[in-house]
């Protein structure tokens, strides 16, 4: 009776054991899926509301919302978008970087005038910059699934991850391992800029 016992409990052990590593590989290969698709499609928390409307796209990492409130335009704010750096597009006090209109033109594409955005802070980074813009993760929808704009310019070779933060923030590590293959694939500003 206790060896019957025994065998019982190791079995259900190792059932057990096979059905927390058959999750564990599930829910990785889920996460590889999301992380990078075809859409840069990643998990994203609504942290502010979705009433913000794109007016303008001022270079490859920088654009001004409309910001609404029951249907009533209330004030334009300029984001930033958080982690990454575009090339310079030329401009009254600054020089074009190379790559710098290409990647205005891209965002100017992906993101078209009228167009409903949703925002996104990092608790652990900066609310604003030093040109008083919001730094905010900006995402639009295709599909019915949100893109995370950052990361579709960085895989694309149109940005380059911005790494100077004083803070290790949220996408980090999915930004850095996108630069590194947009480098391998010799994308964009990886190929026309070095």
């Amino acid at each position: 009776m206790k060896n019957r016992h025994k065998i019982i409990s190791i079995f259900i052990l190792i059932i057990s054991i096979v059905l927390i590593f058959t999750k564990n590989t599930e829910k990785e290969n889920n996460q590889n899926i999301n992380t990078k698709t075809e859409y840069s499609r990643i998990e994203y928390s609504k942290t502010e509301n979705n009433n913000y409307f794109i007016e303008k796209v001022i270079d490859g990492d920088t654009i001004i919302v409309n910001v609404f409130n029951d249907n009533k335009k209330i004030k334009e704010e300029t984001i930033r978008i958080l982690g990454i750096n575009a090339p310079e597009s030329k401009g009254p006090y600054r020089k074009e970087e190379c790559f710098g209109e290409n990647a205005k033109s891209i965002l100017n594409q992906e993101l078209k005038k009228g167009e409903r955005v949703y925002l996104e802070n990092d608790e652990k980074d900066l609310d604003k910059d030093k040109y008083n813009r919001l730094l905010r993760y900006v995402y639009d929808e295709e599909n019915n699934l949100k893109r995370d704009i950052g990361l579709f310019m960085i895989e694309n070779g149109y940005a380059y991850h911005y790494k100077k933060s004083k803070v290790k923030n949220k996408n980090f590590d999915i930004y850095n391992r996108e630069e590194e293959n947009a480098k391998k694939e010799n994308k964009g500003i990886w190929k026309e800029c070095f």
